[in-house]
C-alpha cells in the first residue's frame, strides 16, 4: 500500500468544473482507495493504494470523473518522496509569494532560455524535471508567468499551488 497525492487542474475556479471536495472524496473511495482526505476547494486528494503505475492512476481518475461530471480534468499524481524533494530542492529563499507548478512531463532547465523569463523580473522561475518554482513578487494574479504562459511555450500540462498549499499536502502524506 503505498500513498499519493493527487492534484486535480483546473477545477473550482472561477465557477467552472465544479466538483464538492466531499463528492469527491466519495469519488475516490468508490474506485478503491483507501485513507482518502481532501484539502482546501482546488482539487487536492491524499490517498492510498496498490496501484504503483502512477500514469495508470492519472488515467483512471480522470475517466471516472470525465465519467461523473462530463468534464475532463487533468490529474497529477506525486507520492511522498516526490512532494519531500519539491520541498528539499526548492532555490529561493522567500516562500511568502512561492508557487510551484507541477508539470506533466520533465523540462530542462536549459528551457528557462528560450523563455526570457529576465524580461519578467523582478518574478524568477526555476525548473527541475516536472516541477517549476515561481517566485511572484508582482502577486500571482499579476504576473505574465502563470500556468497558460508555461503551458504554451514549453508545450506542457501543468497545475500550481502556493507554497502554503505544498507544505501542509506533504504533511498529509506522513499521516
Amino acid at each position: 500500500m503505498k500513498k499519493y497525492l493527487a492534484l486535480l487542474r483546473g477545477i473550482n475556479v472561477g465557477g467552472q468544473k465544479k466538483i464538492l471536495m466531499v463528492e469527491l472524496q466519495k469519488l475516490f473511495e468508490e474506485m478503491g482507495f483507501l485513507a482518502v482526505q481532501t484539502y482546501i476547494q482546488s482539487g487536492n486528494v491524499v490517498f492510498e493504494t496498490f496501484e504503483q503505475d502512477t500514469k495508470i492512476l492519472e488515467q483512471s481518475i480522470s475517466q471516472k470523473i470525465a465519467e461523473k461530471y462530463a468534464f475532463q480534468v487533468l490529474i497529477f499524481i506525486r507520492d511522498k518522496e516526490q512532494m519531500h524533494q519539491i520541498l528539499r530542492q526548492n532555490p529561493f529563499e522567500n516562500t511568502q509569494d512561492l508557487y510551484v507548478s507541477f508539470l506533466d512531463k520533465t523540462i530542462l532547465e536549459t528551457a528557462l532560455e528560450k523563455l526570457d523569463v529576465e524580461k519578467y523580473l523582478p518574478d524568477q522561475v526555476q525548473i527541475f524535471g516536472k516541477t517549476l518554482y515561481l517566485s511572484c513578487q508582482t502577486g500571482y494574479g499579476k504576473t505574465k508567468l502563470n500556468n497558460q504562459f508555461f503551458e504554451k511555450k514549453l508545450q506542457v500540462n501543468a497545475t500550481t499551488r502556493n507554497w502554503k498549499s505544498v507544505c501542509e499536502l506533504t504533511k498529509m502524506l506522513e499521516k
